[in-house]
């Protein structure tokens, strides 16, 4: 889990200046993102997830948002994306912090204290979510549209050279959703067993990266094996396989769009969950590299994804996912 040190921003005074931050606005290197691809970043929907629509508010304009129900415990998440327009290299620590404050000031309704917040070791944004560097703040009692109902907000920004910043909030009105107990914080809260589920893809673009042809076919051979295993492992992803994942997510010449459409809340939730969005991956990748394209394959994603379910099937005969089981027949037809 990311570890905090103190953010200390020597220019403060002069950021919390309304008019001095939206005056910065016209010259950053920043703006809003239209779609996650804008930012290249990869989302992931976890069994107690559900995507919905966006809040409509006139603080911060919002990309994703979900719904996060566990142990009896409700929130939401929600994200929103700037680009990085590559425009002004100089003074980055500047221009993040300005835009950090803008959306806390905002997404709060009041001036949000510099020492309130705390920043990431880079270390760990760069592991956790192939990152450069973040930070975090704890709001209470925000008087915004954008937290209109909530008593409370983890707000939290991640940066990527090149491609951006990702603030998401957890909204929520019970502080045990957080996890924050007297021995420290548990893993099974809502918040932190929901916390990896973003991640910034591909260590360089696309016109920078080669991928060897050793490499590549590597690669397919090995989506082939996971193609004809039949040994479907349950809860989790076999260590062999998670080569496919990572490719996926740090790979700037393939393009994986992971939404409802190829896992929805009925696949999310059952036994089979990882291997079934790995299959979608791993049929949506197979198609890219073996046609030299880019374009996200959803209909070779949800045949491999088919395939999957038909072969844990044989092994969980009781088992019937009806959104896949309506795929299915319609394939016979």
């Amino acid at each position: 889990m990311l570890k905090n040190k103190y953010f200390i921003l020597f220019i403060l005074l002069f950021l919390v200046m309304t008019d001095f931050c939206f005056a910065g606005i016209a010259g950053s290197r920043f703006k809003i993102a239209e779609t996650p691809q804008d930012c290249d970043v990869f989302f992931m929907l976890t069994p107690d997830m559900e995507e919905i629509e966006n809040k409509e508010n006139d603080d911060v304009a919002v990309t994703k948002s979900f719904k996060i129900t566990k142990n009896g415990l409700e929130g939401e998440l929600r994200y929103s994306l700037f680009a990085d327009t590559g425009t002004t290299r100089e003074d980055l620590n500047l221009q993040f912090a300005m835009w950090v404050f803008m959306c806390l000031n905002n997404i709060a309704g009041y001036e949000v204290p510099s020492n309130t917040i705390s920043s990431f070791d880079d270390n760990d944004v760069k592991k956790e979510f192939n990152g450069d560097f973040g930070c975090t703040t704890f709001l209470q009692n925000p008087k915004s549209g954008y937290a209109e109902g909530y008593k409370y907000i983890m707000a939290e920004f991640f940066y990527k050279d090149g491609q951006g910043i990702v603030m998401r909030a957890y909204l929520f009105n019970d502080i045990n959703f957080a996890g924050i107990t007297k021995d420290g914080i548990a893993d099974d809260s809502p918040l932190f067993s929901n916390y990896h589920t973003f991640k910034f893809a591909g260590e360089n673009k696309a016109e920078n990266y080669e991928l060897s042809e050793e490499d590549r076919n590597k690669l397919l051979a090995l989506i082939d094996e996971f193609r004809n295993d039949t040994d479907c492992a349950k809860d989790f992803i076999p260590t062999k396989y998670s080569e496919i994942l990572n490719f996926a997510l740090e790979s700037p010449i393939v393009h994986v769009v992971i939404d409802e459409s190829c896992y929805p809340k009925e696949v999310a939730e059952c036994n089979y969950s990882e291997i079934l969005l790995l299959a979608y991956i791993a049929g949506n990748v197979e198609h890219q590299l073996k046609t030299n394209t880019s374009e996200n394959a959803i209909e070779k994603g949800l045949d491999f994804q088919l395939l999957k379910y038909k072969h844990i099937k044989k092994h969980d005969k009781k088992l019937k996912i009806k959104v896949l089981e309506q795929k299915l027949k319609a394939k016979t037809r």
